[in-house]
């Protein structure tokens, strides 16, 4: 479980959330929802220990997260940012070789066929190619997934996904969820959000406010927040 206490985040004098207390569940599937500049990558950047809070505090599975995160921490948590993770001018595989040296894993070159077959990308492994959107996303997912983390934090993982590649990415995070991962995501996706959402966060007027998924729609109450504060 993730605690957050009394957390405060502030840039230079604008003040992006102010006093927050939360708690989100062990493998589950949570969404961040709400106005864009709410805070919502904010907080994911702050729980990839990327991003420094002002006040408060924060505790992963009962052990206090302070920047710099111990060796033991930076493993269990990874954070695919809305920018693709890929480089450009590898292939597929040289993609995983890549990642698989920088976080120092030793994968069979068996494993690495497996991964890049579960994510449909074997036939792009020995030459370069134009990688479309969607293709550049299965690509950071099996990166992901080669890496293995416990914590999975998706920032807007469907921006620009066409509708296969969403349907892709949603089966994937259910796997996750399977697995006994935890993940969390923040998107504007409200139908993505219906169908996987254990929590729903919205983030509002500097605070969060918790909902158990199987008791909101998630649309309705992201419009309702833009209702009641323009």
């Amino acid at each position: 479980m993730i605690k957050i206490n009394n957390l405060t985040k502030k840039y230079k004098d604008k003040l992006v959330l102010d006093k927050v207390n939360l708690q989100i569940p062990s493998n589950k599937i949570s969404f961040f929802v709400g106005k864009n500049g709410s805070g919502k990558t904010t907080l994911i950047d702050i729980l990839a220990g990327l991003n420094k809070i002002n006040h408060g505090s924060i505790q992963i599975d009962n052990k206090d997260a302070r920047i710099p995160y111990s060796k033991s921490l930076r493993k269990k948590i990874f954070s695919l940012p809305v920018e693709n993770i890929s480089v450009e001018y590898l292939t597929a595989k040289e993609n995983l070789l890549y990642y698989s040296e920088l976080f120092k894993l030793k994968l069979s070159d068996r494993k690495i066929k497996d991964i890049l077959q579960s994510y449909n990308l074997f036939e792009e492994t020995d030459f370069s190619v134009t990688f479309s959107t969607g293709m550049k996303k299965r690509l950071d997912l099996a990166i992901l997934d080669m890496i293995a983390p416990e914590i999975i934090l998706l920032d807007e993982p469907s921006l620009g996904l066409d509708v296969y590649h969403v349907d892709f990415l949603r089966k994937q995070i259910l796997n996750y969820k399977k697995l006994g991962k935890t993940v969390i995501v923040t998107s504007h996706d409200m139908a993505l959000s219906e169908k996987i959402a254990d929590m729903i966060y919205l983030f509002s007027e500097k605070k969060i406010i918790a909902y158990n998924a199987k008791d909101v729609n998630s649309e309705e109450i992201v419009l309702e927040s833009y209702k009641d504060h323009g």
